[in-house]
């Protein structure tokens, strides 16, 4: 599955400052690319 990113989603992780909480949610969201068996994820 391919993830892909809203315009205005791209902009807002631009904004944050951090490398290193941005590196966090990129990594996050490519786990949910696996969806069915990504962890920690509620319906």
């Amino acid at each position: 599955m391919k993830i892909i990113w809203q315009p205005k989603a791209t902009k807002q992780l631009k904004k944050i400052g951090d490398r290193a909480i941005q590196e966090r949610l990129l990594a996050a969201a490519r786990t949910l690319a696996d969806f069915p068996k990504c962890a920690n994820v509620k319906q």
